[in-house]
Formats: C-alpha cells, sequence, structure tokens
C-alpha cells in the first residue's frame, strides 16, 4: 500500500498550513516515506561490548565489582514504537533497558529479571530516540540476546545456524558432536496467526516456545518426538507474544538440518472471527490451505548452482531462496505461496524414480516418506534416466522404471487414498522414449498427467516440444535464452519455475 502527499494551496482550508508543513516533514524524513509505503526500514545492525570487573547501572554510570561481567548495546537509534526482544539476566541496580531522548539524556529505563528460558518484548515509548540493553553476570560469557523486531505484514523470519550443538528450548548452546541445529530469530505472535512449522525436533529441542508479555515460556512443544522432519500447523496460544521455532539434526551438521517457518494472518471483522470475505475466498478455491508434497530431481528442488542475481548473490545467497523455508523458489514455492499452501518440496537434484543403485532413488525408501496427510502429491521425474532400463507395464520390481513407478503408485493409492496425485511429464531433455512410458503408467494407474513436452496447450518451456509437434527453432531458442539458468546450464531460473507455476497449478487443481 502506499500514500499519496496532497500539496494544499493558502485559503484552500483552515488547515492548509498545518498539512503543507506535515507533508514537508514527511518528505524529509526517508524513514516515514517508507513505513507509509509498508516498506522495511534497514536498520544498522545492534553491536555489543562486554566488561570485567563491575556493571552499568540504571544511570548508565559503571559500578566497580571484582566479581561481576557486564554486558551492554551500542546506543540504538530508534523510534516511538519500535519493538526489540530481549533475553539476559537484569537485576539489582542493572537495568534491563534504558530509554534515551534525542540527546541522549536519560528518559526511564525497565528491568526484567529473566526466568528460566524465558524473553520479553520491549517497546519503546513515543518520546524516545535511543535506546541501550543491558547484562550481568559472574561468569562469562554474558548471554544478552536482543532483536529487533518488525510487526504486521513487515514480520521477517530469519534462520540462524549452529554445528557440533543445538539449541535448548531455554536458548542455552549445548555442545555435541556431530549434531546440527537451526533456530529463528524471535517473532511476534498477532492475533489471527497461523504458523507452519518443517523440521525435526527431540528431547530437550523444542519445535516450537511461545513467550507471554510477562517474558516467561507459556508453551513449549515437541512436535515430532523422533527426530524426523515433519510439517506442522501450530496455532499459538491466547496469551503469547513472541515465538521462537528450533530444529535439529542428530546425524550431520547444520548443512543436513531443515527448518522452515511460514505464518499466515488472515484479517478480521471482529476480533477471533475470520472474516465473511476470507471464508469465501477460501470455499472457492480448492488449494487453500492444503498440504501440498512435491516429489522429483531438480527441475523440483532447484539448481540454481550457476545463477547470480542483480545484486551478484548466488545459490542460497540469491534471490531464488527463501531462507525462512529452507527451500528454493521453484514451481512448488510459488503455487504454495499464491493458496497459502503447506509445503514439503521432497525433490532431491540428480535423483531418478528408478532404483540406480542410489539410496536417494525416489522408489527405494522416498516414497514411503510422502506425509500420510498430504492433501496434493506430484511427482515429476524421467530427466536423469536417460541409461535405465524402461521395461513394460508387468514389471514389479523397481530396477525399470515401469516397476519402480508401479511400486510407488500403488503405494500412494494405498496409503493416500484420498490425496489428489498427478504427475508431471517434464520439459527439456525427456527424451520421447521416457514420454511414452510416463504417459502410460500414468493411463495404467488412473492417475492424471501434465505433459510440459508433449501437449499443444502447454506454452513451449524449455528443450523444444516431444510427440511430433513442429514448433519454431527460433522460438525454442528464445525460450531457452528467458528460462535457463544460463547458456550451459539449461536448469530452469527462477523466472522459468513462476512461469510454470501457473500452468502447474491449473492442473492441480483440475485433480
Amino acid at each position: 500500500m502506499s500514500y499519496e502527499l496532497h500539496e494544499f494551496a493558502t485559503g484552500d482550508t483552515l488547515y492548509a498550513a498545518e498539512l503543507n508543513e506535515m507533508d514537508a516533514q514527511i518528505r524529509a524524513n526517508t524513514n516515514a516515506i517508507a513505513l507509509l509505503n509498508g516498506e522495511i526500514v534497514e536498520r544498522d545492525p545492534i553491536t555489543f561490548e562486554t566488561q570485567a570487573g563491575g556493571y552499568w547501572d540504571k544511570t548508565n554510570s559503571w559500578v566497580e565489582d571484582s566479581a561481576a561481567y557486564a554486558k551492554r548495546t551500542c546506543l540504538i537509534p530508534v523510534e516511538g514504537g519500535d519493538h526489540f526482544a530481549y533475553a539476559a539476566n537484569s537485576r539489582w541496580n542493572v537495568p534491563s533497558v534504558i530509554w534515551f531522548d534525542s540527546d541522549e539524556n536519560l528518559l526511564s529505563w525497565e528491568q526484567w529479571t529473566n526466568p528460566e528460558g524465558g524473553m520479553i518484548l520491549y517497546t519503546a515509548p513515543q518520546n524516545s530516540a535511543y535506546a541501550r540493553f543491558y547484562a550481568l553476570g559472574y561468569a562469562e560469557p554474558v548471554n544478552l540476546e536482543v532483536h529487533y523486531l518488525y510487526g504486521g505484514s513487515n514480520r521477517q523470519i530469519t534462520i540462524e545456524s549452529g554445528d557440533d550443538g543445538y539449541w535448548s528450548w531455554q536458548n542455552v548452546w549445548v555442545s555435541e558432536s556431530g549434531c546440527g541445529s537451526k533456530r529463528t530469530n524471535p517473532i511476534i505472535v498477532e492475533a489471527g496467526d497461523t504458523f507452519y512449522y518443517t523440521g525435526a525436533d527431540l528431547a530437550n529441542v523444542y519445535g516450537s516456545v511461545f513467550y507471554g508479555s510477562d517474558g516467561s515460556i507459556v508453551q513449549r512443544t515437541i512436535h515430532s518426538d523422533n527426530g524426523a522432519v515433519a510439517t506442522h500447523v501450530i496455532t499459538p496460544p491466547d496469551d503469547a507474544v513472541l515465538v521462537r521455532f528450533y530444529s535439529l539434526s542428530s546425524e550431520t551438521g547444520a548443512e543436513g538440518c531443515t527448518l522452515g517457518v511460514s505464518y499466515v494472518n488472515e484479517g478480521t471483522d471482529e476480533p477471533g472471527e475470520v472474516s465473511s470475505s476470507i471464508i469465501k475466498l477460501r470455499a472457492m478455491n480448492c488449494l487453500w490451505g492444503k498440504k501440498y508434497v512435491a516429489c522429483g530431481d531438480s527441475f523440483t528442488e532447484g539448481d540454481f548452482t550457476n545463477y547470480t542475481d542483480e545484486n551478484g548473490n548466488s545459490a542460497k545467497d540469491s534471490d531464488a531462496y527463501d531462507p525462512a523455508l529452507g527451500l528454493y523458489k521453484t514451481y512448488p514455492w510459488w503455487i504454495a505461496e499464491r493458496n497459502r499452501m503447506i509445503l514439503v518440496n521432497e525433490a532431491k537434484c540428480g535423483t531418478t524414480m528408478y532404483n540406480n543403485g542410489s539410496a536417494s532413488a525416489f522408489s527405494v525408501t522416498r516414497y514411503t516418506e510422502v506425509p500420510a496427510d498430504a492433501d496434493y502429491v506430484t511427482i515429476c521425474f524421467g530427466l536423469n534416466e536417460t541409461s535405465a532400463t524402461i521395461g513394460t507395464l508387468a514389471d514389479t520390481t523397481n530396477d525399470t522404471v515401469m516397476g519402480a513407478w508401479n511400486i510407488v503408485l500403488e503405494y500412494l493409492i494405498t496409503n493416500l487414498p484420498y490425496a489428489k496425485i498427478g504427475i508431471i511429464i517434464p520439459d527439456a531433455w525427456c527424451s520421447e522414449a521416457m514420454r511414452e512410458a510416463l504417459i502410460a503408467v500414468a493411463e495404467y494407474w488412473g492417475i492424471p498427467y501434465l505433459d510440459l513436452t508433449g501437449d499443444a496447450k502447454v506454452p513451449l518451456l524449455i528443450g523444444g516440444k516431444r510427440g511430433g509437434d513442429t514448433i519454431n527453432s527460433k522460438a525454442i531458442a528464445l525460450r531457452n535464452a528467458a528460462f535457463q539458468v544460463t547458456d550451459a546450464d539449461s536448469h530452469p531460473n527462477l523466472k522459468a519455475h513462476e512461469y510454470r507455476s501457473t500452468v502447474i497449478e491449473n492442473f492441480m487443481r483440475s485433480l
């Protein structure tokens, strides 16, 4: 949403001069314009300093104490109403935060003694211009966590990783060789929120921890209970004002740890009641809020190894990656984003449907890990099986392409009888023989298919068309140039995934 600033001539209204002065003040303040337009104002990082032999008191003065260690933040510029999450020990004469005016004179201070594992939300007074946060300890390191938080539609979710250990529910780092852990920043909780969590929790690692207005923990939950990655829908407790999410990998480091978090706030007519317009939209949209499992290879997971965005960033540092969900923005991401779906992208680059000797082949064990509560499942394989034996529809082992599909589809139909299942025949280097095999097995099991490489009603994507259609070579060259990561890398780029997502979404609506 953007706001126009209007000029008034003297005499237009009684308040013309005042309104013009207000407009001038807003134009002079780039932060104000950004906030009016719903943008996020970039803030300088919060830095910390630690000093031994004393502490800073509520007047920001140094007090000698040979046994003490003190920690404080830099002087942080604030605007009235800014939100901060704070976790530390402050007691006796040590403040949690001091608010200062524009001349850096002390305005007021607040103190909160951290209950075990707690975290409190502080809001800057309207007349404050700066803040400084403090902590006291009698051993190093001194714990002091301070996070600037955005509310409303600008809420951000960032993920922190750690190797050889994990964060407990008390926000304490526990060293353990071989483990990996991830956690989000603290996130403001608002009325009407629903959170979607994908991760693994176990023992002392709780998937979600909610905090109340007094800083205490009001709810902590282990969701999967066995260390397995799973997706869960979480409704916050009524008295929660902050939440933090965690995930654990007990076998690999942080690189192998999965943590994805997103949220939806429906908007309300009255507090606690979903608006009638939202209810109508949900009823009209068969995909809304459903659980979508996307199975496949690199054309589904995303291979952005050779991609560089406009800022020179590549791979997971680029605009093609969603760090909150821990996923590339491939076609399932776009579909789920538009329809507020719970997304499980289980695809793995370079993999096959049939058993090629790799444990990651889909028909070995991956197909049994498709969540039983999935509402929609799409399966897209065939690009990495150029040397595979296709076999026949009578095959019952996963050594052939047909046999592997037989095993997988029988399992899914048996164990997910009400899930909407669709087969996607890929574009690019999918051969005509593979295309015909996929059509045959889909028809054999009565599963609808979307033929990206042969259906004339599907727009030309990457690598031309199969099935005898005559396509202008110039059209193929132009589409490849627009949709490939690079000339030498024929994986779909970010725009390609966004483009094809509407085609695949339309197919999913027909299932």
